[in-house]
């Protein structure tokens, strides 16, 4: 069966909720921070600018999100952190053209189709 420690406080929704006076898993949601800063950085996610930098276009907020990954024991095994940004507080022209932003997204079973298809007349991808 399924062990589900009732005793863990409910995950953080806001960075203060994970500071040493307020949460014993501090150090943990730390160490999720941290890897995640490490990760974005070695990726390229983000480049560090001044604020100068922004000029008179918008700067967006970010926030953090916490989430216990948990084995099929019910115990908790990873502690993971993300950074996300606000991007719903983007505004249309200034931070990003949307006439010229699109994001490609195609469903499982019609990608399979097209690739049977092409399989079946020899065709390359």
């Amino acid at each position: 069966g399924v062990n589900i420690d009732f005793s863990l406080a409910a995950e953080p929704t806001r960075w203060e909720e994970t500071l040493p006076e307020v949460c014993s898993e501090s150090e943990k949601w730390k160490e999720a921070m941290d890897d995640e800063i490490v990760s974005m950085t070695k990726f390229g996610v983000y480049k560090a600018l001044p604020r100068s930098a922004a000029g008179n276009r918008q700067i967006l907020g970010a926030r953090w999100v916490y989430k216990r990954k948990v084995n099929k024991f019910g115990e908790v095994y990873r502690y993971r952190a993300r950074l996300v940004a606000q991007g719903f507080r983007q505004k249309a022209y200034d931070s990003y053209d949307p006439d010229r932003t699109f994001s490609p997204v195609i469903h499982k079973d019609s990608l399979r189709m097209f690739l049977s298809v092409c399989a079946a007349e020899n065709l390359r991808v």
